[in-house]
């Protein structure tokens, strides 16, 4: 899946050092573009740099390291100097305060310029203070027919999943059924947990050190019928990447094995309960597992590619994803559902507090993760946010509690730049009123 496969460069991004080469600077004349092929998935990277390229030496050492990683096929390195441009392009913060209608009116000329009518597009909300300040379909949900996207269509939201997998085992951690520091094997007595002690709180956090399904050289046919036990036999013979809690390495593992202990406790399904103790009780009735067979009225296809080379997503086999990112939904029922995270009506305080609190490891060292939700900040305040990449689909949830907004981008483009985490940040920046940054700035540029 493209967000496994851009964590993986990212972490190996952060190894190569080079004067002025930094991925938390917001103040930069320069930015390297990375591009990565591993079998059909693809994404693009932007770091920025302070000073000028360190010339073709930078540009080799980033493609050894990139392309040494597992089932990486190409790896291109190219440098852009965005100062002209952004002197160009930056705007001028408003003397006055932007109404609703001013911040409509901005967020919505940006996305329409990002997302052409006749190609594939993306379902937008921005909700803040209970107002819903854009609700807006762009592009195109099936380009065959030409149908246009609208804002209510159901899209595969990819790693969003993992929020509702969390709140799941949440939930019956606060029924007595699970405890959060249980041994896993205690539900699943052949987990590949090669005598560690692996709890669900290693799950939850990405800090067991299991392997990840999605890393695998040999991964199956994407299109092949896979059963829960099946999904598992996929890595539970492999070694540990390290031992429980020493690091944080994204996995989606990990989740495979939230949802197969959910199914064990329940003896339910998991999309099953899901739908009976999620999604009915909250009033997300366009939310669901996204099996291929069901008739799912305002369901987006997927696509993949570029202006003038569009093609229909790979099929892929919704077995796979599972519990780490299986489910489709819409703009509308995520936002609730970002909203309910907070309410204090959906888990007991402490719980809540746990889930979206960044987990440290056994050293002290913080993550960015919780359970199941990224925490991060976005001009000084506290962001709760997951993304999600699958085939045709790209998507970002972000929640910002303490100023009670939110924004939820669905896009069925997966090759699409800026990537709707991007445009999400942008788009929250603009609901509060706030110039764009440098950093975003180079973001949309480099999109264009």
């Amino acid at each position: 899946m493209s967000d496994d496969l851009e964590k993986r460069v990212w972490d190996v991004l952060k190894t190569v050092k080079f004067p002025g080469m930094s991925l938390d600077i917001v103040s930069f004349d320069f930015v390297l573009q990375v591009k990565v092929t591993a079998g059909v998935a693809a994404i693009e990277l932007q770091v920025p740099l302070q000073n000028p390229p360190a010339g073709e030496r930078m540009q080799q050492e980033i493609e050894r390291v990139v392309g040494f990683l597992p089932g990486i096929k190409g790896v291109q390195v190219t440098f852009s100097n965005l100062l002209s441009s952004l002197r160009r392009r930056a705007s001028t913060p408003p003397a006055r305060a932007a109404s609703a209608a001013d911040l409509a009116a901005r967020m919505d000329q940006l996305l329409d310029e990002l997302y052409p009518a006749d190609e594939p597009g993306a379902a937008v909300l921005v909700e803040k203070d209970g107002q819903v300040l854009l609700r807006q379909g762009y592009g195109m949900a099936h380009l065959e027919l030409e149908v246009p996207i609208q804002p209510d269509m159901v899209f595969r939201i990819g790693s969003i999943t993992k929020s509702f997998t969390a709140v799941a085992i949440l939930k019956l951690v606060e029924a007595g059924k699970l405890a959060l520091d249980d041994k896993i094997t205690r539900y699943l007595p052949d987990a590949p947990t090669h005598g560690a002690k692996i709890t669900l709180d290693h799950l939850l956090t990405h800090t067991s050190g299991i392997r990840s399904l999605t890393r695998l050289d040999d991964f199956p046919q994407l299109r092949e019928d896979l059963t829960v036990p099946q999904l598992i036999d996929l890595f539970k013979d492999l070694p540990a990447d390290f031992a429980p809690g020493e690091k944080f390495l994204y996995a989606n593992s990990g989740y495979v094995l939230l949802g197969a202990i959910l199914e064990q406790v329940t003896g339910r399904t998991y999309a099953d309960w899901l739908a009976e103790s999620l999604f009915v009780p909250l009033g997300l009735t366009h939310t669901a597992y996204g099996a291929e067979a069901p008739i799912v009225p305002g369901r987006v296809a997927g696509y993949a590619g570029s202006r003038g080379s569009y093609q229909n997503a790979g099929y892929l086999s919704m077995t796979q994803p599972y519990a780490a990112g299986g489910l489709i939904s819409t703009v509308d029922d995520l936002a609730r559902w970002a909203r309910a995270l907070t309410s204090g009506t959906l888990l007991r305080q402490d719980l809540c507090e746990r889930m979206t609190t960044p987990h440290r490891l056994e050293d002290g060292r913080e993550t960015p993760y919780g359970y199941g939700v990224v925490i991060s900040h976005c001009e000084g305040q506290k962001v709760i946010e997951h993304s999600g990449g699958i085939h045709g689909f790209m998507s970002s949830l972000l929640w910002l509690p303490d100023v009670h907004l939110a924004v939820v981008i669905l896009s069925n483009n997966s090759g699409h730049r800026p990537d709707p985490a991007t445009l999400a940040y942008v788009l929250a920046t603009l609901a509060m009123g706030k110039p764009l940054s440098p950093l975003f700035q180079a973001q949309y540029l480099l999109g264009r």
